[in-house]
């Protein structure tokens, strides 16, 4: 049996399924399919007044993480954010003096070795980093002749961001999700996911490991189904990262 919560008409919008294909009908990703139908929530990642107060916490469809329900006390306006770890129903979130989990500050006025979430680069557009459940980045060190900070990624990578980016206080929420074990293919079947078939059991037409008398084992590399290596092949992108023109990687030093 499901369960109902209440949905905020004006911040829900209908998803189409597009089962893994882009606008000229073509598939760009496989194995994706059917699946529940799911209400998209209108999440606010660039949310600058901290006089919020935190209505309710609930699932979303859509992301890994919990999302709050939160209520400006200055507008009366209701939005859905991101929640956050030790951030309960019934919380302000205010800047009076003291820095509270799941407030969005500017890095300037944060001290070191604070976690944050939710990390934005760019004025009026939001967070763009450590969104996903369970993940933060940790300031290590400031540097204010540069108007950098040094943060830790999720991926433990060290990178180099503004001063004047805006952040969120606290690790997401749903630290245990990772831990979550489907137990059954139909929680993948709900969730869009269609089996994956063995290349060595398809047609030569369908695969290059394909045909063969009997069982067999390719007789090559493994490719991918265009015939691409994939053992020891690099998937790492060679453009490197910028926001901007200050954000830096450690490993470029």
């Amino acid at each position: 049996m499901g369960f109902k919560q209440n949905i905020i008409k004006n911040l829900t919008f209908k998803k189409i399924n597009r089962a893994g294909r882009n606008f000229q009908g073509n598939i760009t990703v496989r194995g994706r399919g059917s699946g529940h139908k799911r209400l998209y929530r209108k999440v606010n990642f660039d949310y600058s007044l901290n006089f919020y107060q935190v209505l309710s916490r609930e699932h979303d469809p859509n992301r890994n993480a919990r999302v709050s329900v939160v209520r400006c006390l200055l507008t009366g306006a209701v939005d859905y954010m991101l929640s956050t770890e030790n951030t309960f129903p019934g919380a302000v979130l205010h800047k009076k003096n003291t820095v509270l989990n799941g407030g969005r500050y500017v890095l300037r006025n944060l001290p070191p070795n604070y976690i944050i979430s939710n990390v934005g680069f760019k004025l009026k557009k939001g967070g763009q980093m450590a969104r996903s459940a369970g993940s933060f980045c940790k300031v290590l060190q400031k540097d204010y002749l540069n108007l950098v900070a040094r943060i830790k990624m999720p991926s433990k990578e060290e990178r180099y961001i503004p001063l004047d980016s805006i952040v969120s206080v606290g690790a997401v929420h749903s630290n245990s999700h990772r831990a979550k074990v489907l137990e059954k293919a139909g929680n993948s079947r709900w969730r869009g996911r269609r089996p994956k078939v063995r290349g060595v059991a398809m047609n030569p037409i369908d695969h290059p490991h394909g045909g063969g008398e009997g069982k067999t084992s390719g007789g090559r590399p493994s490719v991918t189904p265009w015939g691409l290596i994939t053992i020891g092949r690099v998937t790492r992108s060679k453009r490197k990262f910028t926001s901007g023109s200050i954000v830096k990687s450690r490993r470029q030093f």
